[in-house]
């Protein structure tokens, strides 16, 4: 992971990493971040953050973070920029990744230019159809509420479209 041009306030005081305006460009894209990481307890150190993504690479995160490929396995196949403004709160574990089941995060997630290429289930419903558009569907521009309780993850429905097909999700 590489980070460049890092800036903002960051004040280290009795355990506690206060992160005012963080500014950071990574993953071909920039985060803002605001918020604390709570070491008090190094077992169990605690992270309350919230964060302005601007257009990360979809491909370059999936390699960058494994918590996606426990949360998200399927992104393996997407292609495509995302940008989000949320809040998270979890406790992270020894190698200070997130400990899925105690995350608890919401926002708005905006996609754009999204391609999925070779994931097996469009594959099948591209076969099942007859319709080749499906194997390798492109989706347009969209904004979506997200929410994380308790590392399950839940999106509330959103309108896109799918190759040439209108639908809500």
């Amino acid at each position: 992971l590489i980070i460049d041009d890092v800036n903002g306030k960051i004040i280290i005081r009795d355990g506690v990493a206060t992160m005012d305006n963080v500014r950071m460009d990574m993953l071909k894209g920039s985060m803002i971040l605001n918020g604390e990481y709570h070491a008090k307890d190094p077992t169990a150190p605690l992270a309350n953050f919230s964060m302005d993504i601007q257009n990360f690479d979809i491909p370059s995160a999936f390699q960058s973070f494994s918590m996606l490929e426990s949360f998200a396995p399927h992104l393996k196949n997407v292609n495509g920029r995302v940008s989000t403004i949320f809040s998270l709160s979890t406790i992270l574990d020894s190698t200070m990744e997130p400990i899925l089941e105690k995350v608890d995060a919401r926002g708005i997630l905006s996609c754009k230019n999204i391609a999925i290429t070779d994931a097996p289930t469009f594959s099948m419903i591209s076969n099942l159809t007859k319709n080749e558009d499906i194997k390798n569907p492109n989706l347009k521009d969209f904004l979506a509420s997200i929410t994380v309780k308790d590392g399950i993850v839940s999106i509330n429905p959103f309108d896109t479209q799918f190759s040439d097909i209108k639908m809500n999700m």
